[in-house]
């Protein structure tokens, strides 16, 4: 392969040489243009490239947590039947850094509009929440 390369370079730098007007002469160009080539088969076999699984965000501990309700989806609607309080929302999940709450939230709650589904320990200013909660009323016949 390296031996059929090699050729077809030197015969298009003779090509070229013999058709063009060049102030070089053929042996100044074939000793500038012709590469050291060399040509090795690929191993058959390849490695197998191995991956780090990514760690996953530490959570802190809830004293040094966010005090932000973050929506969980339908299922982070609960009712605690010993102590009869509903809880809406997850706590965020980040460290706490202006305040009680994370950089986000805190300029979230700098707004007009405050935070979007309020603090945990609160009521959430919306009643977007509503809906679960009466589907989990009506499916366990709970009265308030």
């Amino acid at each position: 392969m390296n031996q059929v390369i090699s050729e077809d370079i030197n015969n298009l730098i003779e090509y070229l040489f013999n058709n063009y007007k060049s102030n070089y002469n053929l042996s100044f160009l074939k000793s500038r243009y012709m590469p050291n080539i060399s040509i090795e088969k690929k191993n058959e076999k390849r490695k197998k490239k191995k991956f780090k699984l990514k760690k996953k965000n530490h959570v802190p501990n809830i004293k040094y947590r966010c005090m932000a309700r973050c929506w969980g989806g339908k299922q982070s609607v609960k009712y605690n039947p010993i102590t009869k309080k509903w809880t809406y929302g997850t706590l965020c999940s980040r460290y706490k850094s202006h305040g009680n709450y994370c950089l986000t939230h805190y300029k979230q709650s700098l707004t007009s509009y405050g935070l979007s589904h309020g603090n945990f320990n609160e009521e959430p200013p919306h009643p977007h929440y509503n809906k679960y909660k009466k589907k989990i009323e009506l499916l366990f016949n709970i009265k308030n």
